[in-house]
């Protein structure tokens, strides 16, 4: 029987979202904000040889610099066992808006309702115009990028298609009472990696 004590601290925390490009003369050009976590684990194994050892520990850290609404992540991992920093260039977005105009690009998390694009991160473009009482909303992008997965680890790892689609909403209301038809529409390239046994 093995027992695995996990123990997170998380010591700050700071996001940005959005930016409002009526208060671009006025806003900070530049901000910077962070977290910094520790990872402290135990294992101890009954009846079998341990497979891990008896204590462990990691430090987290994550770094954003925010030009102008457009996020520059970076983050660093420290262990006993692994060392890695990450530069994650290709993993930026941004949602400028002016008025009743907001457009995305790159990485977003959009919601159009509980059950369509509920916060589902992809990466792609769109446009979301809400003049007076009327909604309207467009994206189209990638939903899953495409993993090899790892069926032979330890743990494995289920191979994904890339999947890609697209979103429409027209409706008409405010952001509390509304009434919207949203179409969305994906699929699954099954050409986007090499194991040929996986099943859609």
């Amino acid at each position: 029987m093995g027992l695995i004590v996990i123990i997170n601290f998380v010591f700050i925390r700071y996001e940005l979202s959005a930016q409002d490009l009526s208060q671009l003369p006025s806003a900070n050009p530049f901000s910077i904000g962070g977290s910094i976590g520790v990872n402290l684990s135990s294992y101890n194994a009954d009846g079998i040889q341990n497979r891990s050892k008896n204590f462990d520990y990691s430090l987290l850290g994550s770094l954003n610099l925010n030009i102008y609404g457009i996020n520059i992540p970076f983050s660093a991992t420290i262990s006993e066992q692994n060392r890695s920093f990450a530069q994650p260039f290709n993993q930026y977005g941004a949602s400028p808006y002016y008025k009743w105009v907001k457009l995305h690009a790159g990485y977003r998390n959009i919601t159009f309702s509980p059950f369509t694009l509920a916060g589902h991160s992809f990466l792609g473009g769109g446009i979301e115009l809400t003049p007076g009482s009327l909604r309207f909303g467009a994206v189209y992008g990638r939903f899953l990028r495409a993993s090899e997965g790892d069926t032979n680890s330890y743990t494995p790892i289920t191979p994904v298609y890339e999947r890609m689609g697209y979103s429409v909403k027209l409706g008409y209301g405010s952001a509390t009472d509304n009434i919207d038809l949203i179409f969305l529409n994906a699929w699954d390239d099954s050409t986007s990696i090499s194991n040929p046994t996986i099943k859609k």
